[in-house]
């Protein structure tokens, strides 16, 4: 048996951007949320660590959150996580 992943129905597989805070701790378990802190500003969602996570976590939360279309912001003690918004058109 072969899976077809070349068409419409691997984008099922990504969590779909969110549109809300909510959303955004959906894309994490419970034992994640517990290590983060997540933020909402105008246009993006701000998730920071609480502390050390270890690489095989931190690199789960990163894949997570690249699949929702963000990226890490690396600042030092200001480093985040950011899931842009969607922009709405003027």
């Amino acid at each position: 048996m072969m899976i077809d992943l070349s068409g419409e129905r691997i984008f099922s597989l990504a969590p779909k951007k969110p549109t809300n805070l909510d959303e955004v701790r959906a894309l994490f378990s419970a034992g994640e949320l517990q290590m983060l802190e997540i933020e909402e500003t105008a246009k993006a969602y701000a998730i920071k660590l609480k502390g050390y996570l270890g690489r095989k976590a931190f690199a789960a939360i990163s894949d997570t959150v690249k699949l929702a279309g963000g990226h890490y912001f690396s600042a030092g003690k200001a480093s985040k996580f950011i899931i842009p918004k969607e922009q709405q058109p003027e």
